[in-house]
């Protein structure tokens, strides 16, 4: 049987929306088999847990937990702490106990293949370590771009991580994205990598999770519009939306009780109030904290109708022009034309 050693900091019992992706990778390449050999964190890094998630038992005895820690959390004094300890990110920690653990499964396994998995640079800074002592095929996942790439002004990137990008990109053996708009990026940054490491593997689910669940919210009569993810000024920019919301209110043809916007896992909305406030369309948008009960919502999303929207807003990466919400304000102006009653 072929081995696979996956690399990810979110694995069960984490509760998070990233956990999906690896863990059903894994349990699916078991199926057709592959026996998957998994490097992880300590869960202390994990804000929440969810131990409803069953690991098949032939992938549970070959997890492998690193030291890890969340710097903002555990290397803080007062709130406070060195900005070099989130350098790449704030599971820097987990790098040097991680590729020694990762060494040591692969004199113990021989895996054929290493795999691991974005957003957290480190995951990808493991696996490098452990392709270049060992020459082991590479596979590395983008289930998100650097945040660089789709917004010039975002000065948060260091340039370790911006060096860890670019040398995955490089040595990597296969380039894995969730989608084609993330892969027309990364070819665009890197437009002297051969065209045939990029392949895409979008996100999906599996039905069976699903069954026998019933509805526990009922639906809102509101048509209610949800966009799930982060925003940022330069790269994710939903003033253009607000506008146009703002436009068919006072065109009479958008009211309160027929319409919201809800975003989940943007933040607490607080950078926006002011311009909802000018724009009179405060009681059309609610921001969601992931922190809340909509963690576990975001995990079940599908169960109650994607949490109760009508239609979810999903941005693309473009490598020509920044992610914007402009194509969303055409489809609430449509719906705005058709009347409250219908849904998209």
């Amino acid at each position: 049987m072929p081995k696979i050693l996956m690399i990810a900091a979110d694995f069960p019992p984490c509760l998070s929306a990233g956990v999906q992706r690896t863990y059903h990778f894994a349990e699916n390449l078991l199926k057709n088999d592959w026996l998957p050999l998994i490097l992880t964190a300590h869960p202390r890094i994990y804000k929440n847990l969810d131990n409803k998630i069953v690991v098949s038992g032939a992938i549970e005895k070959n997890v492998r937990r690193a030291f890890s820690a969340d710097a903002s959390v555990h290397f803080a004094i007062k709130g406070k702490y060195f900005g070099f300890l989130e350098n790449p990110d704030k599971m820097a920690s987990w790098y040097y106990h991680g590729w020694r653990v990762g060494m040591s499964m692969v004199k113990e396994h021989q895996p054929d293949v290493i795999w691991s998995t974005f957003p957290i640079s480190t995951a990808h800074r493991i696996a490098l370590k452990l392709k270049k002592k060992t020459g082991i095929k590479w596979v590395a996942d983008f289930r998100d771009p650097l945040h660089s790439h789709c917004d010039d002004n975002y000065k948060s990137i260091t340039d370790k991580a911006k060096r860890i990008d670019r040398e995955t990109v490089e040595l990597a053996d296969v380039l894995v994205f969730a989608t084609g708009k993330m892969s027309e990026l990364y070819q665009s940054a890197y437009p002297h990598i051969d065209k045939g490491k990029f392949h895409v593997i979008e996100n999906g689910y599996d039905e069976k999770i699903f069954e026998g669940l019933t509805r526990t919210v009922q639906p809102d009569k509101k048509f209610t519009l949800l966009y799930s993810g982060g925003l940022y000024p330069h790269g994710r920019d939903p003033i253009p939306l607000f506008k146009t919301i703002s436009r068919l209110v006072c065109e009479n043809k958008l009211n309160e009780g027929e319409f919201l916007l809800k975003f989940r896992g943007s933040g607490d909305g607080v950078a926006y109030q002011e311009v909802l406030k000018e724009l009179n369309i405060k009681d059309f948008v609610r921001f969601y904290l992931t922190n809340e009960t909509l963690l576990i919502v975001c995990y079940y999303a599908i169960t109650t109708n994607n949490f109760g929207a009508d239609m979810q807003v999903q941005v693309s990466y473009s490598s020509l022009m920044p992610a914007n919400f402009q194509p969303c304000s055409t489809e609430i102006d449509k719906f705005a034309h058709s009347g409250a009653s219908e849904t998209t």
